[in-house]
């Protein structure tokens, strides 16, 4: 499959390659020595499709699976740092998108969304679901989310949309039917605008406690997030192929 911003790619390098080749033969015969004009260009890059990752730390932490089982058909990159709660998303998401071009971008946002925090509690990430606040309201998360697709979309690019990763029962900032709700807003909006979902929730729900780096934790062992990675990959290469 080849992708409206992947042609505009090409073309432009072909653009640089002609001025190159140009600029060469006229300062050729300025020169005292033997100069080959060389437009060889990159051709395995060239024909990769270039792909973002946005997301939390689940996506931190599968990115470097997707990276190794695509490296032969894509240039996989990631955003800096952590995307966290859609409220980051909006404030950030044109610093990652400006000046750049993809071709399919895969993203989330959920759990720092459901996150409750307190300043009174002793968790290190304050994380408190019984006397802290939760960082987005559903009603804002909806808003939020079509926002943010609403600018993903500009970049013509193919989008694919990963759902929420489970949160276990006792996780201390967090209930888990927040993630089914959030998930149900995020669905609803993802099939209005006819976009991709990779059911990453349903594969985390079925993962056995070795796939996680610890009891009561959101966050994933290296187990857990190299088979998150594999469904990304194949979700992406699907559309490649």
């Amino acid at each position: 499959m080849k992708f409206p911003n992947y042609n505009r790619y090409k073309l432009t390098q072909k653009l640089k390659t002609f001025i190159a080749f140009n600029v060469c033969l006229l300062t050729l015969p300025l020169l005292s020595v033997h100069v080959v004009c060389d437009t060889k260009q990159d051709s395995i890059y060239e024909e990769r499709p270039r792909v973002l990752l946005i997301g939390d730390s689940i996506s931190i932490g599968y990115t470097s699976e997707v990276k190794k089982r695509l490296h032969e058909i894509a240039h996989v990159e990631r955003i800096d740092g952590n995307a966290a709660s859609t409220v980051n998303g909006l404030r950030k998401i044109d610093s990652w998108l400006i000046g750049k071009s993809y071709d399919i971008i895969h993203f989330n946002w959920g759990l720092h969304d459901i996150a409750y925090r307190s300043e009174n509690s002793s968790h290190k990430n304050k994380l408190d679901k019984l006397n802290g606040k939760k960082k987005v309201e559903i009603d804002n998360y909806r808003s939020n989310l079509k926002n943010l697709v609403d600018r993903l979309k500009k970049t013509g690019a193919l989008l694919i949309w990963a759902s929420t990763t489970v949160v276990p029962d006792d996780e201390p900032g967090r209930f888990p039917q927040d993630v089914v709700a959030y998930n149900a807003v995020a669905s609803a909006i993802m099939q209005n605008n006819e976009i991709i979902t990779n059911d990453l929730y349903s594969l985390s729900k079925s993962f056995s406690s070795d796939m996680f780096v610890a009891p009561r934790n959101v966050h994933f062992s290296k187990l857990g997030s190299s088979v998150l990675g594999t469904k990304v990959a194949k979700a992406i290469k699907r559309q490649i192929q």
